[in-house]
């Protein structure tokens, strides 16, 4: 599966079945490159603590973890007719940015 391709190429244990996260150093230099290729991506998670639907009295809370990944993560192609060229295209182009 792709998913097993990645997980293999990337070193994670990735196991969902609907998305593939991925944390990297620059999210924007690496959305501008997959931009540059043609290749969708997500955005997924988005701390729930900066949204403005729950900033109650505007507390000022820090939740560092939430945040970090608010900042660094983003879901690359993961579908059925992805094809595995496609695949190592997308692992060829995200994996330079990965977090070690």
């Amino acid at each position: 599966t792709i998913r097993n391709y990645n997980n293999r190429q990337f070193g994670l244990l990735n196991t969902s079945d609907h998305v593939y996260s991925v944390l990297v150093e620059s999210r924007k230099v690496l959305m501008y490159k997959l931009d540059k290729a043609g290749i969708q991506y997500t955005v997924n998670f988005l701390p729930l603590h900066k949204q403005p639907a729950y900033n109650y009295g505007n507390i000022e809370l820090v939740l560092k973890h939430s945040e970090y990944w608010g900042e660094h993560e983003i879901s690359i192609p993961f579908h059925e007719n992805l094809s595995l060229p496609e695949a190592k295209k997308v692992v060829e182009i995200v994996k330079p940015y990965m977090i070690k």
